[in-house]
Parts: C-alpha cells; structure tokens; sequence
C-alpha cells in the first residue's frame, strides 16, 4: 500500500507552518572500509568533496564506515540521527549478519555492489574517461606513453573501462 514519504513529509511541513525555518537534513555516507580507523586517503578527499557539494545543496553529511560498526548498530544510528538519504559505496553483504534494513532509508549507489537489492545507482563513465585521456595525451608533446590499469573490477565493469583504449589501439 501506500506510504507517505518522510522527507517530503517534513519539507511540506516546515512550508505549511511558514516559521520561516529553511528546510535541513543530513545525508550518510556509508562505506566499507579494509578496517576499523583504516579509512584510504582517497577516500577522505572524496568524503570531504561529498561535504562540500552537501553543504552547497543545503544538506550535511556524515561519514560511516561499516569496519567499525555492525549493520545494525549503523541502522540505529540512522534512525536517531534522523537520517532518511544514504549514500552507500563499497558493500559486501556480511554472511551472518542482519541485513541492511533497505526499505527504511533512500538509497544511491555508488558502485556495483554485493549483496545488495536493485539501487539507484552512479558512477564513472569509464569510457569517456579514457576517451579524454587519449585526446589530452595525444595533444601533449610526450610521444613514448604508457597506461597502468588496475584489472581489479573489471567484473563489475564489464569490460567497459577497456573498449575505448582496445579501440585506440587499433586506430594507432
């Protein structure tokens, strides 16, 4: 049936009672990192950037990683802090624990994750990125190049992170 969503809900709310108060809700970014207090520097740099962007459109965000926490005590968490948009990246579903309670929160990807239901999802467009590479490359006075590519992921990519520079390759 029918549910009434909570953040609608408390934004039609605060405008009905024309207080003046502007609208405020944070948003979580949850992640699974290598280990409790392990968080990859990378990883700040992109929390950090999400903060801003936050910031900007009016929202905060916290930061979660699951390696310090179990799924249920991130569900609590959630729950008192009033936070109803989760950003998830990086998720294995445990084998034996409770899962994520995915119906309670609105939820975006921002990979192909394990064990997850169907999300609303973001991501690189891995084929446009390598395009842009090659065209910067070619207009740079460097003649001898070499690309490293990390073949982690490729599963989860299908392969499309490679077909641009497969086709490069044989233009060149």
């Amino acid at each position: 049936g029918y549910q009434p969503n909570p953040t609608v809900s408390a934004i039609l709310s605060r405008f009905r009672s024309r207080s003046g108060e502007s609208f405020h809700s944070t948003l979580a970014l949850v992640r699974q990192c290598r280990a409790p207090g392990k968080v990859e520097p990378w990883v700040k740099a992109i929390v950090e950037t999400a903060r801003q962007e936050a910031a900007r459109l009016g929202y905060g965000l916290d930061f979660f990683n699951l390696a310090e926490m179990s799924q249920k005590q991130l569900d609590f968490i959630l729950r008192n802090r009033g936070i109803r948009g989760v950003i998830l990246s990086r998720y294995r579903a445990p084998a034996h624990a409770e899962p994520l309670k995915w119906d309670r929160y609105a939820w975006v990807a921002l990979s192909q994750l394990e064990g997850a239901p169907p999300l609303h999802r973001v991501g690189v467009d891995h084929h446009d990125a390598i395009k842009t590479l090659f065209q910067r490359l070619k207009a740079s006075p460097y003649r001898r190049l070499a690309i490293l590519h990390r073949s982690t992921g490729f599963g989860t990519l299908g392969g499309r992170s490679l077909a641009p520079l497969l086709l490069k390759k044989a233009q060149w």
